[in-house]
């Protein structure tokens, strides 16, 4: 019986950490983000910098400062809509510095511009899906390498905190790679669930039980691994998440 529940809390998280790839969580989530306006705002800021008024509310919200030694803690607080940067990231297309931000197949632009630590900051429909399942997901964070040879590789880390299922770290790697000029799409390889620990393990070098892997995979089918790129610059970046018609907002942390 424990054992049971140990994978059906498995099967939980690892659906909730991927995005809500099963159609029932999705269509509720959905429902949820139209009732609270999540997807309803796409006004214009009146005069400034857009992207200035990004890195000022950011600042705002961060608990650890930029660059500065992170842990379990999660350097920003994820919170609902903001319309100004719902107005900013309606025209971050126009705006953003960096040509072709899709395009990783120079290493120097990406070991200038990708390369790093990186933790979502934005994401109300991650801030939806924390009320609806009373699950708290932070940090999200993402580690950015750039091999000698040009190997892409990506490491993400997801801290899970709920009453109902404890808290621990869901993990994946994989490598990421172009699939044009706007587009990037991630190829994860390998999972591993880190339970009540404070900071999340390394990269195991053995898989772990064949569930794992497998939950896994159904949770982050290809589908949902596909993110036109908005907006890049040297701490920021912007992506958009297809199934729940939506932009996330990452900052660089380390």
């Amino acid at each position: 019986m424990a054992y049971m529940m140990r994978v059906s809390t498995a099967l939980f998280l690892v659906s909730c950490a991927s995005a809500f790839s099963f159609a029932p969580l999705h269509h509720q989530l959905r429902r949820a983000a139209r009732e609270t306006g999540v997807f309803a705002c796409r006004t214009h800021l009146e005069g400034g910098d857009g992207k200035q008024y990004v890195d000022r509310l950011v600042q705002s919200q961060s608990s650890n400062p930029v660059g500065g030694p992170f842990g379990n803690a999660g350097a920003f607080e994820l919170r609902g809509k903001d319309a100004g940067i719902e107005a900013w990231l309606a025209s971050a297309g126009t705006t953003n510095p960096t040509a072709d931000p899709g395009q990783w197949d120079s290493d120097d632009k990406a070991k200038r511009l990708a390369e790093g630590v990186w933790e979502v900051c934005y994401a109300p429909h991650i801030s939806v899906m924390q009320q609806v399942l009373q699950t708290k997901f932070s940090p999200i964070r993402y580690n950015l390498v750039v091999s000698e040879g040009g190997e892409r590789r990506i490491i993400s880390n997801v801290r899970y905190d709920s009453a109902a299922f404890g808290q621990g770290w869901l993990n994946t790697d994989g490598r990421w790679e172009s699939i044009d000029k706007n587009t990037v799409r991630i190829v994860w390889k390998k999972f591993w669930w880190d339970i009540k620990r404070d900071t999340p393990s390394p990269v195991p070098e053995e898989e772990q039980a064949g569930w794992v892997q497998a939950l896994g995979s159904l949770a982050f089918l290809p589908v949902f691994s596909t993110f036109p790129v908005r907006y890049v610059d040297g701490d920021t970046c912007a992506f958009d998440f297809a199934p729940t018609n939506s932009c996330i907002v990452a900052r660089k942390v380390g």
